[in-house]
């Protein structure tokens, strides 16, 4: 591989991380706004009526929202036994929103998912 393909292939890598930042920035901000807002009770209200699989299913796929939007107690809720049955995809948007986690009990649930072996710059093979 030339330099040139290697730098170009880095560029790539630098733009889809950058836009990746841009998109949690983005829930972020939705979420600390409708943090206390009775959409969100309503949402939680639905999820409760759900099995834990499909509201993690929901929370992943969520383009709208961040992880910290949701209840936390669903992060202690997903046992090991959902996380081998969970499809890629699923698997994949919810590392995805996991990103950057340190501390909390969806940090502890990214470590259950994978840890820092999903962020190296190779495409995910979950």
């Amino acid at each position: 591989m030339g330099i040139a393909v290697g730098l170009a292939r880095d560029r790539r890598f630098d733009e889809a991380a950058q836009e990746e930042r841009d998109e949690r920035a983005r829930q972020r901000a939705r979420s600390a706004a409708d943090r206390d807002s009775e959409a969100r009770q309503e949402l939680i209200g639905e999820l409760e009526g759900l099995p834990v699989a499909e509201q993690i299913q929901r929370t992943a796929h969520d383009p709208a929202c961040s992880i910290e939007f949701y209840p936390t107690r669903l992060a202690d809720t997903i046992s090991d036994e959902i996380i081998e049955a969970m499809d890629a995809e699923t698997h994949r948007a919810l590392a995805k929103k996991l990103k950057g986690r340190r501390r909390g009990p969806w940090a502890k649930l990214k470590w259950r998912l994978g840890g820092s072996t999903l962020w190296n710059r190779e495409p995910w093979d979950l």
